[in-house]
């Protein structure tokens, strides 16, 4: 078993008591430009994740041996969906608290008639863009993120397996 070493240890710690305090700066300074951020940050580490979903259901469907040793990388790699949706459920319930603008819709007096800041178009899409509703597709979509890895590592082979044939039926009448 592999054992991390105590300077590499120590220097992971470091950099993420560096980052935490580039956090906190951030927030401190700009949280204007600190909550889009931490948004689109987020955005990219799920995406990540997703891929990484993504390839176990690959090397699953394709029965693919060399990629053993891989998959747990990667399974590790899909534990960020935890911390990831706790930081999603945090950036909308600041918006929700006025803490940030990222979302227009939220904005004070935005669907209200008699409101200076009133918006027709988005208070006709008042049903789809209110706060519980968008809270709870939310927490829907981050609690059934287990779920829909497996969904995707069962609908993996109906979709990959199709394209597999088409290419080689493809090779096949190259070689002809």
């Amino acid at each position: 078993m592999y054992t991390i070493s105590r300077n590499t240890k120590l220097i992971s710690y470091a950099l993420m008591v560096i980052g935490l305090i580039a956090t906190v700066l951030g927030f401190a300074t700009d949280a204007h430009r600190a909550w889009p951020s931490l948004l689109i940050n987020n955005y990219y580490f799920l995406a990540i994740a997703a891929f990484a979903i993504f390839f176990i259901a690959l090397q699953y469907a394709s029965e693919a041996a060399w990629a053993t040793p891989f998959k747990r990388v990667a399974e590790a790699i899909t534990s960020y969906f935890i911390y990831g949706g706790v930081i999603i459920l945090l950036i909308i319930i600041a918006g929700k608290l006025h803490w940030n603008h990222i979302w227009h819709w939220m904005a004070e007096g935005i669907m209200d008639p008699n409101s200076e800041h009133y918006d027709k178009i988005i208070a006709g899409k008042e049903g789809y863009l209110n706060f519980p509703f968008f809270f709870a597709r939310a927490v829907w979509h981050k609690t059934n993120a287990e779920s829909n890895a497996f969904i995707a590592s069962i609908a993996s082979p109906i979709i990959i397996l199709p394209f597999c044939t088409l290419q080689r039926c493809l090779c096949l009448q190259n070689l002809k």
